[in-house]
């Protein structure tokens, strides 16, 4: 026969005892001090026998999930002979609908759970279901995160653990601005394009500079690196470019664009000039033992596109790493093949 109870496990079940707030060695100072007095207080969380409450410790996806039960009163049942001590708390996860790996691997009930697949477990408790991405931009919007480097998805650290202190935050964030009751999450993919269109007004009003950071990083993401090359190396070329573009300077009837250093002996420069009133294409290579001028003049047209191609030496000819451009006419700055800034005038 069943027994149902109130889930009395808490975050850090087993290990951990209740103190009394303000009674931690550990948090005075920290970032979570007040909520961390909060989640105590309320009987959400509790610390360690040795006056310590550990804020920055990992938590695994099976105690999140107890919290997350436990803090908005869910009754679980636990079934007879249960091999984990979260097992009613995955019975009702799976009742839920929510995303977890733990209900069909009890090793990965014990994993650190990571801050994307969390943001997925939030927007389901909202009574949506969305991909990692567009939960995170949710939580973003509504002012449920900050980012942990900056505001943006990037920025939010996906892939990194959830501690303890960032657990209870979300928990109480959710109290108090969202939640009164655990919705279940639907069982089709809820359409991300309102939340994404809606994040992407809130950076054009409020962070200007990080939608441009965003569109760059989308413009080094949309690519597979070339050899040789790592996805990180990849990304600050494909800033650089941006940087070199943006310097270019329009009088006299010429443009002067910039050009990037390379940094490998296979590694050259390529000018790209498309006069659109004329139809006149030119290709200027400035291989690197000739050495890279600070910057390249040509005319400037009425309509003109002008870009610039790091490459690097391949097996048959040249392989492009990661090419800039600017089109007069329509204004706009390219990176890659993605247009990164828009209304740009030099």
């Amino acid at each position: 026969m069943k027994k149902l109870f109130f889930i009395l496990i808490t975050l850090f079940l087993l290990e951990s005892s209740a103190l009394g707030e303000s009674e931690f060695s550990d948090i005075k100072g920290h970032w979570a001090e007040s909520t961390i007095e909060w989640a105590v207080s309320n009987n959400i969380t509790k610390g360690y026998e040795n006056g310590t409450f550990k804020p920055n410790k990992m938590v695994s996806e099976a105690e999140f999930a107890s919290l997350l039960l436990r803090a908005f009163g869910q009754e679980i049942s636990n079934p007879e002979g249960n091999s984990h001590w979260a097992d009613g708390v995955y019975n009702k996860l799976n009742q839920l609908n929510y995303p977890n790996k733990g209900f069909k691997s009890i090793q990965e009930r014990n994993q650190p759970i990571d801050r994307g697949r969390v943001a997925q477990i939030i927007t389901s408790s909202q009574g949506m279901n969305f991909d990692i991405n567009p939960s995170i931009r949710w939580l973003l919007i509504n002012k449920l995160s900050k980012g942990k480097t900056s505001f943006t998805v990037g920025g939010y650290g996906a892939e990194d653990a959830l501690t303890r202190a960032e657990a209870i935050s979300f928990i109480k964030s959710l109290k108090d601005n969202y939640l009164v009751v655990l919705k279940p999450r639907p069982s089709v993919l809820t359409n991300p394009k309102p939340i994404n269109d809606q994040y992407q007004e809130l950076l054009k009003k409020d962070h200007p500079n990080i939608l441009l950071q965003e569109k760059i990083k989308e413009a080094a993401d949309g690519i597979q690196p070339p050899t040789g090359y790592t996805k990180e190396q990849f990304h600050n070329l494909s800033i650089q470019a941006y940087h070199l573009i943006k310097k270019t300077q329009i009088k006299n009837g010429k443009v002067r664009v910039y050009l990037p250093k390379p940094t490998r002996d296979n590694e050259f420069v390529i000018v790209n000039y498309y006069d659109r009133t004329n139809g006149d294409i030119k290709k200027y290579f400035m291989p690197w033992k000739e050495g890279i001028p600070e910057y390249y003049e040509l005319p400037a047209t009425n309509a003109f596109t002008i870009g610039v191609t790091l490459n690097k030496e391949g097996q048959s000819g040249y392989v492009p790493v990661v090419s800039g451009s600017y089109n007069s006419y329509r204004k706009y700055i390219k990176i890659n093949t993605f247009v990164v800034e828009e209304n740009v005038n030099f």
